[in-house]
C-alpha cells in the first residue's frame, strides 16, 4: 500500500470519485478503491465504473488502471474523500 504522503503527492486518493464523459451521451463515474503498486512496484488505481449511455441501463463493475492510465482518462474530480484527512478509508 501507498503511504497518505505519497497517495497525497499522487493525487489520487481512494474515497475519491472521478467523471470522464465519453462519446456520444456516454458517461463513466469511477470511485477509487485503492491505490497500491503491483508486484513490480508499478502503482495502479483500483476502482468501482459506473457507465451510463442514453438510454441503455447502466453497469457497473470493478476495474483497475495504473495510476498514469487512471488519471490520463479520469482528469475531473467531482467529490472529495471527506474522511481522507482523518486518515479512514470509505
Amino acid at each position: 500500500m501507498i503511504s497518505g504522503t505519497n497517495r497525497s503527492m499522487l493525487g489520487v486518493d481512494p474515497g475519491a470519485v472521478y467523471r470522464r464523459i465519453g462519446a456520444g451521451s456516454a458517461v463513466e463515474m469511477a470511485l477509487v478503491r485503492e491505490v497500491a503498486p503491483d508486484r513490480m512496484g508499478i502503482p495502479h488505481v483500483r476502482y468501482r465504473l459506473w457507465v451510463s449511455r442514453g438510454n441503455c441501463a447502466p453497469f457497473a463493475e470493478e476495474r483497475t488502471l495504473s495510476l498514469e492510465a487512471f488519471r490520463n482518462r479520469y482528469r475531473e474530480r467531482v467529490q472529495e474523500n471527506k474522511t481522507s484527512a482523518a486518515g479512514t478509508r470509505q
